[in-house]
């Protein structure tokens, strides 16, 4: 009699069970601190893997369990790893207990390299420097570094003016053109780290300095004003107070003292003789602040009766501000402060902060707010004779009054004018004419035109300002002047020229470089404007348009666009293409949205990104473009 049938199933022996260490690589070193990536992993024919364990033992010492996973591999970066050779190891078990080790991979952990100091200082020209045209700007610099010096380079923006390869690093910028700069000085090690120092500004005036500013502290404001000056075609030099004398003021034509909004107390003793002594030597003064009475009440005695004799300004008992600069206008179009220039003066708002305040008898009082005076003039319209000063106790520039900045501005020019001696012309005989070397380009090649703005009539103009409209296809990539300054507006796609004053019977050059990016034929514009006031100014258009034919590019090697990090923060934004050859850099947030950021030319272009943007700044794209 037989049983019942029995069903045997036979299954593979499980095995054999290997396991490895992936990463890091047997014998690789790294220095101590470092984040060293481990990677484990096991397998096993027919079975499974129920662990998977790192050890790591250092030469003499005993085993440390680094990490274990319930599963068939194991990753984990090592960030404690011990200074000396490691012998990393992994351990496997499978499911009936079985174990196998894998080989051995070498660690080797080495002392951190010491820290490379790289640093670069420029030493001259010191900060907010003025310089007459025609004169030499002396660069210097001082480095730090661990390492070897290859070389210092010394930039006016993003052009370089000289490289020095060994010390004294230093460099003579002969006779720069008029405009406003931005110095630097970059420091190249041995190793090829990088380190740029902080920024210099300086101007360089088309006539030796004729305004002096003494400021209580920097601001915003203080640039305004030189702004300002330099577009009257007036250069200024800005002086702090400490080691102010009246030969460091002696030869300048107008001296302003401006508190910037600093509280009482900003003004030291010592520059309260100082403006004494330059008022003495028959100097004008001009003082602008919120706090020209409070701070000289802080003063010793015999200082504050000179500064209230210098301001005409003393403590009230009535109202302060009330919000409304009043303007009060006894002589109507002859009064040169309220009736100039650059315009016609009425009343403004301002925030109510002017100082109770009174103006004493010899002074004529042109603004007040409420019962405070604000703005006076000395002497009087009718009463010639001493030394003249306007006193304005608010500021040209206060950052809550926006809707008063013209009317600010065009006062400070006004009141600059009077002091000053600058005359009304009424026939300035403007002209505008304009060559090229060639009236054939090719896209996305460089071209250069001359513009030349003249002046025949019977005095020199004051306030002129030259505009030169581009064609939509031209990339702007520099412009040179003789005299004032110049600005590029990208959304207008203008350069515009602040000429300032025109010399009688002279001629001023104003230098463009342009690239055409598309063919075609252009015609472009330039329009010289002479200010009657803010609202109101004369023109006259270019004689001769400038007529271009621009021919169909070659095929320009495309750009490489890149990007790495400067020491010891920072980026550097890098184009590598063709010599000659223009390209356009645009910069999106989304990659959808893409706009102007810079236009250079070839071979090589870079800039400094420093300091490096916070954890929460969106992401910037950047990418390069050419004409075909």
């Amino acid at each position: 009699t037989n049983s019942r049938a029995a069903t045997l199933t036979v299954i593979p022996r499980p095995g054999p069970l290997s396991v490895s260490i992936q990463s890091p690589a047997d014998g690789a070193s790294f220095a101590a601190g470092s984040k060293i990536p481990v990677a484990a992993s096991a397998s096993e024919l027919n079975g499974s893997v129920r662990s998977l364990s790192v050890i790591d033992q250092v030469e003499g010492s005993a085993l440390s369990l680094l990490a274990s996973a319930a599963s068939a591999s194991c990753s984990f970066v090592w960030t404690n790893a011990p200074i000396g050779t490691n012998f990393l190891s992994a351990i496997a078990t499978d499911a009936l207990g079985v174990s196998a080790t894998s080989s051995v991979v070498r660690v080797v952990i080495t002392n951190p390299a010491p820290v490379l100091t790289l640093g670069a200082t420029l030493t001259a020209p010191p900060n907010d420097a003025a310089f007459c045209y025609g004169n030499d700007v002396h660069l210097s610099a001082s480095v730090t570094s661990s390492a070897p010096i290859a070389a210092v380079e010394f930039y006016a923006g993003g052009t370089l003016l000289s490289r020095a390869l060994s010390a004294p690093y230093a460099y003579d910028w002969l006779s720069p053109q008029v405009g406003d700069y931005t110095l630097s000085a970059r420091v190249t090690d041995a190793k090829g780290q990088s380190a740029v120092s902080a920024p210099v500004n300086i101007t360089v005036a088309p006539q030796c300095e004729p305004v002096a500013i003494v400021r209580a502290a920097p601001d915003p404001e203080i640039d305004a004003l030189r702004s300002y000056l330099l577009g009257m075609g007036l250069g200024s030099q800005v002086f702090d107070q400490p080691g102010l004398s009246v030969n460091v003021l002696d030869g300048f034509k107008l001296v302003i003292w401006d508190d910037v909004g600093t509280p009482a107390n900003g003004l030291m003793t010592n520059t309260a003789d100082v403006l004494g002594g330059v008022y003495a030597q028959g100097v004008p003064l001009y003082f602008i602040g919120e706090h020209l009475v409070s701070a000289g009440a802080g003063l010793p005695p015999a200082q504050q009766a000179e500064w209230m004799s210098l301001t005409h300004l003393e403590t009230s008992a009535g109202s302060p501000g009330n919000g409304l600069v009043a303007i009060i206008d006894p002589e109507g179009p002859s009064n040169p402060i309220l009736w100039g220039q650059f315009g016609t003066i009425g009343d403004l708002a301002y925030p109510p902060r002017i100082e109770m305040a009174t103006n004493d008898w010899s002074s004529e009082l042109l603004g007040a707010s409420a019962d405070a005076s604000a703005l006076l003039m000395y002497p009087p319209m009718n009463s010639p004779g001493p030394t003249p000063v306007v006193v304005q106790d608010f500021r040209v520039l206060p950052p809550d009054a926006p809707g008063s900045t013209n009317e600010l501005m065009g006062l400070f020019k006004n009141a600059v004018c009077w002091l000053t001696g600058c005359l009304y012309c009424q026939d300035a005989g403007l002209d505008v004419r304009a060559s090229q070397t060639n009236d054939v380009a090719r896209a996305g090649q460089p071209m250069s035109y001359t513009l030349v703005a003249s002046c025949n009539g019977e005095c020199p103009p004051l306030g002129v300002r030259l505009t030169n409209s581009l064609p939509a296809s031209f990339l702007f990539l520099g412009a040179t002047n003789e005299a004032g300054s110049w600005v590029y507006d990208a959304q207008q796609h203008q350069v515009v020229f602040f000429i300032g004053l025109m010399p009688q019977d002279g001629a001023v050059d104003l230098g463009v470089t342009v690239a055409p990016m598309q063919a075609g034929t252009f015609t472009n514009q330039a329009v010289i404007r002479l200010a009657l006031s803010p609202t109101e100014e004369k023109l006259w258009p270019l004689d001769n348009p400038l007529v271009t034919t621009v021919l169909a590019g070659t095929n320009a090697v495309p750009a490489r666009l890149s990007l790495r990090l400067l020491s010891p923060a920072g980026l550097e934004l890098s184009l590598m293409g063709e010599a000659g050859q223009v390209y356009g850099i645009e910069s999106s947030e989304d990659l959808v949205q893409w706009k102007g950021f810079t236009n250079v030319l070839g071979p090589a272009w870079a800039e400094d990104f420093a300091p490096l943007p916070g954890t929460n700044a969106p992401g910037t794209f950047y990418r390069a473009w050419t004409s075909q």
